[in-house]
């Protein structure tokens, strides 16, 4: 087996992996109750949000700042400002969710608000 190969079926086995536990994550057309619209030009700090593309779908992560959930956007990998759907989910389900994939740590999240 070559090395490409080796790498093309871990990723799959990544994705699919991560593709499972977002089928858990119930989202909405909306922003979750309690926050704010976003605000593309609002400047964040941190590292970037996390980010996983899964066949047509981006999903990233944001830590919000006033608790310790992480909002999840779904957008069309095509044109990722048009958000679709958003989640919120606790900091342990984050947890288990990133580590399907190259772990990024909660603290590591860029704020959304």
């Amino acid at each position: 087996m070559v090395s490409g190969e080796k790498n093309k079926g871990y990723s799959f086995y990544k994705a699919s992996s991560i593709s499972n536990k977002l089928k858990d994550v119930d989202f909405i057309d909306h922003l979750p109750d309690g926050l704010q619209k976003y605000d593309e030009s609002k400047a964040r700090y941190g590292s970037p949000s996390y980010s996983v593309v899964i066949k047509n779908d981006a999903y990233h992560f944001y830590r919000l700042s006033c608790e310790l959930d992480v909002l999840v956007t779904k957008s069309n990998k095509s044109d990722e400002s048009q958000i679709k759907e958003y989640a919120r989910i606790n900091k342990n389900n984050y947890k288990k969710l990133a580590s399907s994939t190259y772990y990024t740590d909660y603290d590591q999240l860029d704020y959304w608000n």
